[in-house]
């Protein structure tokens, strides 16, 4: 009820454009099953994958997707509402991935989280979308081309190279 009544308060007050903090959690069910697929890219999350919560956060972002999307088809209040499946962003101090094969395919760095929010901001694109929130990682799970096509999102960082580069200056006991 409680995001209910933002997106109420937002259609009073005139707002036509909203950006969600979703989370990849609304899909996170379906890598138990497909691990292997997800690894090996021979699976990808895309904005068609159904949800599939791995937890009542994911729950709870769903339904937030869910009443977006029908704010904007069934009220026409926004017009517009993306939901952003953002993966691993971390505060300034640790702004880089966790060391874990997940964190190295959802991590989102703070600037291209701030590159993704701006072009949904900025973009002439309408209605109701979805798009993850990850960085141009190699090792991802998720399609950031749907991004790319329809608003413009040009991520700069790969965990990859975060990773890179704290092997390769890094003490033997590894990056602090």
């Amino acid at each position: 009820m409680g995001f209910y009544n933002v997106l109420d308060a937002a259609k009073e007050a005139g707002v036509d454009r909203f950006v969600f903090a979703s989370s990849n959690h609304v899909v996170a069910g379906w890598e138990a099953d497909h691990a292997d697929e997800l690894r090996t890219g021979k699976m990808c999350f895309d904005s068609t994958t159904p949800s599939r919560p791995d937890s009542l956060y994911g729950a709870s972002k769903s339904l937030g997707e869910d009443l977006g999307r029908y704010q904007v088809e069934q009220l026409g209040s926004p017009e517009t509402f993306f939901a952003l499946r953002i993966g691993g962003v971390h505060d300034r101090k640790h702004d880089h991935p966790w060391d874990t094969t997940r964190g190295y395919a959802w991590w989102l760095s703070r600037s291209d989280c701030a590159r993704l929010i701006d072009r949904c901001l900025r973009t002439d694109h309408d209605g109701f979308d979805v798009f993850y929130g990850v960085s141009d990682n190699g090792r991802r799970w998720c399609d950031i081309e749907h991004a790319r096509r329809t608003i413009g999102y040009d991520p700069r960082d790969d965990a990859d190279d975060w990773r890179e580069t704290a092997e390769s200056s890094a003490p033997s006991e590894g990056p602090k």
